[in-house]
This record gives C-alpha cells, structure tokens and sequence, in this order.
C-alpha cells in the first residue's frame, strides 16, 4: 500500500523535464527550429540573415543575422526559462508588437538538441560563444563572430528518440522548413534572406524598399501565374489596414497552398479570417476551389491577443466580427472590381461604357440600362421562375451600338465564341459563360432589391435539427422569409418548410437552408441568406445562358458585349471560368513579324 502511495506522491518536475515538455509544444519538427530562430532575429532588428540547413534541418541549423547581439553576460540567460528582453510586465503583455515574448523557445530548443549560440554586441572587440548540451550550459568563450547573432542548433531531438522516429522524409522535412522560410520572407520585405540547404544557396531575398520591387519577392515566392493574376489591395477604416494581394477567380486551387495572412507582420491561421475571404469569392469560385492571396492585416496591437498558443500562429481579436466584416467588404470588392479575368495584354485602354439604345429586334434577351449603372438592371425580361427560358423574350436592339471596352463584335466562331475589336486588338468571349454571368447578376440584383418570390409546397418537408440549432433557427425565421422561405417549428427537433424562393427547386431550397444553418452553429453568426442564394442562382443561371451552336446576329452579339460591360464580375462566369481573352494589337504584329 505505501509503495502504490509513494508511486503517486505529487513532486515537482526537474527544470530540463519542463524544458522538454514545452520543447513538445514549441519544437514539433526542423522547421519549427527555423521558425524561432528567424523570429528572434528579427525582433533583433536584423537586416540580413543567413540561414543555413544541413540534412532537412536534423542535421543542423545555422541561423546568422546582423541584429543588434547579446551582451556577455546576457547570453546564459538567453538560454534561461522565461527569460525575455521583449517583455517587462502585464501591460506590456496586451499590447505585445514583437513576434516572440514568452522567453520560451531557445531554452525548449536546447533541451533537444545541441545548441550554440555566438553573439557581438555592435562596438565590442570580439564576440563571446557559450553552448548548451542537453541542458547544460558551458562557461563564455570569446569568439570572432560579426556584429549580431548566430545561433547553431545541431542533432535535433538526439536524446528523444522517440521524438525523431515520428519525423518524416527529408523530403517532407524541407518542404515544412521552405514554407516557414517563405512566411518570414513575405511578411518581412524589409529584411534580406540566402537560404542555403546542403551547402548550395537555394534561394536569396534582397531587402525590399518599395512596393515595385516587393513584386518581384511575391513572384519569387507565390510564382508568376500568382503576380499575373492577382489583384492589389488596399483598404483601411479607423485603426484598421488591409493590403496586399488577392487572386482573381480564374487562379484557383485544388488546395489551400497559396493563403498567407499576416497580422502585425506575423503568420497566423484564424478560421475567421479565412471564412471572411471565403465569403469574399462566393458566387465565383465552387466545386471546393480555394482562392490565393497574400494579405497583411495591421491593427492596433491592444485589439488582438498573439498569446493564445505557443507556437504564436493563433489569434484572437477583440472585435472579431468586425474585423472579419473589414476583411470581407474589402477583399469583395476587390474580385468584383478587379479587371481582367485573363489578359494577354496588360495594357488596357480607357474606355467608358455606352448606353444600349432602342431599335430593331432579337429573340435574344438583353435589357437597356446606363452606362455607369453599378449595379445590373431589372430581372431578365419574361422571367417567370426556372422553367421559363430566359431566350424567350423579345427585346429590341440597336444596329449602330457605340463600343466599350469589349468593342464591336466582328463575327461568331463555332457557335460559341464572339470575336470583337477594341481600341487594344482582339477580344474573344465565351459567349455561354458571359451571358450566364450576366444572367446571374441580374437575379442577385432582384434579391437585393427586396423579398423574394415564393412558391408554397403542396407537401411540406420536415427538417430535423437540434435543440440549439432549433433556437437559433427560430430566430431567423424574418431573414428566411424575406428571402422566399416560410418555415415554421413543429416541435423541439423539427421545423416545417411551407414556401420556398421561386427560383430553386425543392431540393436546392432545403440544401440552402441547411448549409446556412450549419454555419450559423459553427461560427455562431452565418452570412446573409441573401448571399446562400445567390450562390444557388449559379445552376440556374448556367442553365439559362444562350447555349453554344446557337447563331447569334451581329446586333445581339453587341448586346451582349454591352452587358458586361456594365455587369459586375464580367470577368468570369458563375463558375469561375473567364468569360474573355484579350490579345493586343502588339502581340498580333508580332506574331506575323510586322514592324521588323
């Protein structure tokens, strides 16, 4: 019995235990070695840093910067717990602006690994060296180190075993350590980086001193289709700062490889943040296609909380659901007012958009409205619900149209592309998929305009919910009826659907209603029902859209070219697909050599 008792004593853990558990949470792998050792050099005010990786990062990692170094008689208290120079008490705790503040990582990486650090103070003679084994601190040794700090972290986890058996590949290993070496060098342009790995150079990053020049890190880092397709962003409201760059619809990806988001100049993952850019490119992205971009958020340092893991790549804001409304409006308006979806030529003319004037005739729908209108104009003409054919109606057309920026239609090439001039050279449309952009803007016009129209069910569908989804449901009830859906509560767990939006099928309708309600319980608030709705107005306006081999006239290709230019998100169809190609009167010389 007493030894069961004495098995189970409370004592307190050894100092290079508690060293090794946070090593756990601070130390998952190489790349985060890298990531605090880049980090504490640039809090140092480095302005170059050379890193330097041998054997995916287990081998060794060399970190040496031009910071401001560490007095001798600070250097073993850089490798003491809890131990900072960042951070002096609990006020300065809520407004921390370094990345590191917690006094933890060098310490935690020293007790699984084989750590030394050298450092000169700017003005010393020589340097001092003091290395850390397992723990154990040796004496200071000068050393002929340069100005600043190097940092040397050699056999990681040699003596956790059974920390090193669940690493990866080499392989896999540098792919982790080269993504956290493009994080430090997107959210740092100011500062210069060589990546050296097995002794070649892999990668150098020269200071950046302006926005010109910090395209070509970008291009570096994220890829010339990336920089090619991409958007500037800038947008600011009181303490608040968004910039950076976003990807048009037409750069999508299978995977979520291309989104970085910096706030105060640190990488961070928040699902807020991500949800906001997400809703962002609703309506033009789908089919689980993930938008890139490269966003830096600036905000006060007292409204957001960085010390929330220890890792430091979580964030908490104090005004979450104003921030992530900041982030949506502006990255929203961005795609919507972005230009090209795909250019040939960068150039572009400025042209204004002309009116659509009344005369002659087509079986071709396409309805007159100004030419500055930011907004599309009234719902398709002869629109009665999804079973009528938007090809129906009659709308008369002008044969003399003054030309836009999409210019005047030349001819139809195979029944699905239109072929037109403008002041730049020659444009190409996707005739289906412009129209059905065009199709769906109107119908998303119709919704903001006020409620929409339903159809009531001669059989109304059950839908089970929990409890608190049942509460929350209940008091949305007003939003879903102005957005066509009459639903009512039949019970704790059950809710009746007696009306749904003429627009969608029945089918569409419970699925609308249930995704946003799964959002409302993941994320506490869900966007608009306005904005669900739309997104399932893309199937219908896909299966409106003129279709191809249907032969337009040369008038109703015109009207069509002045939709869209008074459309927004032209750019792209419903799916996100570009709806048009532009090649410059430049490139058409040079391809049959004119000029020269």
């Amino acid at each position: 019995m007493s030894n069961s008792t004495s098995a189970h004593r409370i004592e307190r853990l050894d100092g290079h235990l508690i060293n090794q558990i946070a090593a756990g949470e601070v130390v998952e792998r190489p790349a985060s070695v890298l990531k605090e050792l880049l980090e504490n050099s640039i809090d140092a005010g480095a302005r170059q840093v050379h890193v330097r990786i041998t054997q995916a990062g287990v081998g060794s990692i060399r970190v040496s910067d031009d910071g401001r170094g560490i007095a001798r008689d600070e250097l073993a208290l850089a490798l003491a717990r809890h131990a900072t120079s960042k951070l002096q008490d609990f006020t300065g705790l809520s407004g921390v602006e370094t990345l590191g503040f917690r006094g933890e990582a060098l310490p935690s990486i020293a007790s699984v690994a084989k750590l030394s650090l050298a450092s000169r103070v700017v003005g010393d003679r020589h340097g001092w060296r003091i290395e850390c084994r397992a723990g154990s601190l040796s004496e200071s040794k000068p050393d002929p180190v340069a100005p600043g700090t190097v940092v040397e972290v050699k056999d990681l986890f040699f003596n956790t075993p059974a920390r090193r058996k669940f690493l990866r590949t080499g392989r896999t290993e540098r792919f982790h350590i080269d993504r956290v070496f493009r994080r430090l060098v997107l959210s740092n342009p100011e500062v210069g980086f060589v990546l050296e790995v097995d002794g070649e150079v892999v990668s150098v990053f020269e200071p950046i001193t302006d926005r010109q020049t910090m395209t070509g890190r970008l291009r570096a880092v994220c890829g010339q289709n990336f920089v090619s397709e991409s958007l500037a962003i800038e947008s600011s409201h009181s303490l608040i700062t968004l910039s950076g760059w976003v990807g048009q619809p037409t750069y999508s990806r299978s995977q979520g490889d291309m989104q970085y988001f910096f706030v105060n100049g640190r990488w961070v993952r928040d699902s807020g943040m991500a949800h906001a850019v997400r809703r962002a490119y609703q309506g033009v992205l789908y089919h689980g296609r993930q938008p890139g971009y490269v966003l830096y958020l600036g905000i006060a340092p007292g409204a957001v909380d960085v010390n929330v893991h220890p890792a430091k790549t979580e964030v908490r804001f104090a005004q979450a659901r104003a921030v992530h409304d900041f982030i949506y409006r502006a990255v929203h308006q961005a795609v919507a007012e972005g230009g090209s979806a795909d250019r040939l030529s960068l150039a572009w003319p400025s042209l204004e958009a002309a009116d659509l004037v009344a005369g002659g005739e087509s079986d071709v729908v396409f309805n007159k409205g100004p030419a500055q209108q930011p907004s599309p104009g009234p719902l398709v003409a002869g629109w009665s619900g999804p079973r009528t054919p938007v090809m129906d109606a009659q709308v008369p057309l002008s044969a003399e149209l003054v030309p836009g920026r999409m210019g005047y239609a030349l001819g139809q090439l195979k029944g699905a592309y239109i072929l037109a001039e403008n002041e730049s050279g020659l444009m190409l449309v996707d005739m289906h998929a412009a129209h059905e952009r065009v199709i769906h803007e109107r119908l998303k016009h119709t919704l903001l305009g006020g409620e929409v129209a339903g159809k009531a069910l001669l059989v109304p569908m059950t839908l089970s919910v929990s409890v608190g989804e049942g509460d929350q449901l209940e008091g949305a009830l007003g939003e879903l009826s102005r957005a066509g859906i009459e639903v009512s509560r039949s019970g704790p767990n059950t809710f009746l659907i007696r009306e749904v939006p003429e627009l969608l099928s029945t089918r569409e309708s419970l699925d609308l209603v249930s995704d946003w309600l799964s959002e409302l319980s993941v994320h506490g608030e869900a966007g608009a029902l306005a904005d669900r709705l739309e997104s399932s107005l893309a199937s219908t306006a896909c299966r409106t859209a003129i279709r191809h081999n249907r032969r337009l006239s040369i008038p109703e290709m015109n009207a069509l070219l002045r939709e869209m230019e008074v459309t927004p998100r032209a750019d792209q169809c419903s799916h996100g697909r570009p709806t048009w190609r532009e090649v410059s009167l430049e490139e058409l010389d040079g391809w049959f050599l004119r000029g020269r």
